[in-house]
This record gives structure tokens, C-alpha cells and sequence, in this order.
């Protein structure tokens, strides 16, 4: 989980080995009482997947296709265990398949996955990489900026989404998912709060990303949540969004009130 202080949790999903091998001893269980069904088989397929048995995955889904199942998950599912035994062409293939046969699935965020696969690809035949993963243009400044219209939030949300899914796979370090972390918080930075952005860019660090700019923006705007923790330190009760200079300004009027009465009672007498 990422995000101690609340900002904005990115949470990778935790594999519970135990739990999944025992998932698996039911289905195939199921499958010597009965004859399983193709969910059934589908489910032990993606458990053997989390398991790291990735062959065997290909085999279940291979099974499938010939069955005439679901060919979204069955192209899914293929491009996730070719990927994670490191057949990236082969994973782009089916990657690409499934999106063209269901471009809304995983909130519309697959394309991300493609973008990821073709990087992948690129470094493995030494191209070399000159634009950003994701083609956005956030600026080189100490601060990120956007072009006005940009579909930035649904971008957030897509990319949240498949971070999430593969960071339960890929540990750190590795410099394609700290990017695309260094990518997400700039969009918090833009969307949501610097807080977050602080919080995303720790976590790109962790992945081993670095450059300049990284640096910079990591620098400022950690310096602007040290000053907001600052100023928001003395907010008092009761007062939404109070912070040390309200609370400054609210003091500086009740004295000039108080003054101006008094001054009004010596002129009374």
C-alpha cells in the first residue's frame, strides 16, 4: 500500500500463495467429481498464473480457445502469462487482440498495457526510447503543466488502475513502472493535491526512476507540503480549510474590534 498519510492510497493487490494453491486443489478436485465448467477452468487459469505457473496457465487457456470460451479473457489472460515469462511479442499480440475485441475492459485502461509492452519490446532490441511512454506532455518545469482540454482525469484513473495491477507482479526496481509512476503524479499534482504527488513520486523513486526534472519537481513540491503542514499546523476547530494565516487575520480583526470599542468609550467619556 502506498500513501502513508491518507493522500491517496495506491494499493497492489496481495497474492495469498496459500490461499490460491487451496483454490486450485478445489477446482481440480471439482474437475475429477465432474466435468468443470469453462468459468471453473478459466478461474484455475488465472490461479496458476498468480502462482508463477505460467506454462501450465497456457495450456488451460489454450484448452479454452479451442472450446470457443470467452476469447477476451482467453486473449487477456494469454498476454499476462506471456509477458511475466517474458515473451513480450507474444504478449503484444494477444494484449493488442483483446483490446480490439473489448476496448472498455479494465476501465478502458488496456492501451496503457500495449504502450507498456511496446516500450518493453523497444529496449529489448536497443531502439532507442525519445518520447514518453504514455505520449503525454506534461511540461519541464519545477511544476507539471497541461494543455487545456487534455483528457487528464480519465487518464489518472486508467493509469491507477493498471499500476495497481502491476505492481502485484512487478517489484522493484524496474524504470517502466517508476515512469509511469513519475506519470501519475504529475496528474495528481494537476488534479488532485501536491500531498498525493509527493506521495506517488516516493514511490517512483523507490522503482528506481530518475531525471532531472523528476528531481526538481520532487524537491518543490515537497518543499510546498512542508509549508502546508506548516500553516495548517494551529487550525483551529470548527473552521474548514483554516490555516495559520486565517487564524492570524481572524485574531488581527477581533484586536482592531476591541480596540475601536474601547477607543469609543474613552471619546464617551
Amino acid at each position: 500500500v502506498m500513501g502513508e498519510g491518507g493522500h491517496c492510497p495506491l494499493y497492489a493487490h496481495a497474492i495469498g500463495a496459500a490461499e490460491l494453491a487451496l483454490r486450485l486443489d478445489s477446482l481440480d478436485g471439482l474437475g475429477h467429481v465432474r466435468q468443470a465448467s469453462d468459468e471453473e477452468l478459466s478461474d484455475r487459469g488465472a490461479a496458476l498464473i498468480y502462482l508463477g505457473r505460467y506454462e501450465e496457465a497456457l495450456v488451460q487457456y489454450r484448452k479454452l480457445q479451442r472450446a470457443g470460451f470467452d476469447p477476451y479473457t482467453v486473449c487477456a489472460n494469454m498476454g499476462t502469462a506471456f509477458e511475466l515469462m517474458g515473451r513480450n511479442d507474444s504478449a503484444l499480440h494477444y494484449i493488442r487482440k483483446a483490446v480490439d475485441i473489448n476496448p472498455g475492459a479494465h476501465e478502458g485502461s488496456e492501451w496503457i498495457h500495449v504502450r507498456i509492452l511496446e516500450r518493453k519490446i523497444a529496449l529489448e532490441r536497443g531502439v532507442p526510447v525519445t518520447t514518453p511512454l504514455l505520449g503525454l506532455d506534461l511540461g519541464s518545469g519545477e511544476l507539471p503543466s497541461a494543455r487545456e482540454g487534455d483528457e487528464l482525469r480519465d487518464i489518472r484513473n486508467q493509469l491507477r488502475y493498471q499500476l495497481e495491477e502491476r505492481m502485484t507482479f512487478v517489484k522493484a526496481p524496474d524504470p517502466i513502472v517508476g515512469e509511469l509512476l513519475f506519470d501519475l503524479g504529475n496528474l495528481e499534482a494537476l488534479i488532485w493535491s501536491v500531498e498525493c504527488a509527493v506521495d506517488v513520486y516516493a514511490v517512483a523513486k523507490e522503482y528506481g526512476f530518475t531525471s532531472e526534472v523528476f528531481e526538481q519537481r520532487y524537491a518543490k513540491l515537497s518543499g510546498m507540503t512542508g509549508k502546508a503542514a506548516l500553516l495548517n499546523t494551529w487550525a483551529p476547530d470548527g473552521f474548514p480549510g483554516a490555516n495559520l494565516l486565517t487564524l492570524i487575520a481572524l485574531l488581527g480583526c477581533i484586536a482592531l474590534i476591541v480596540g475601536l470599542f474601547f477607543l469609543r468609550r474613552r471619546r464617551a467619556r
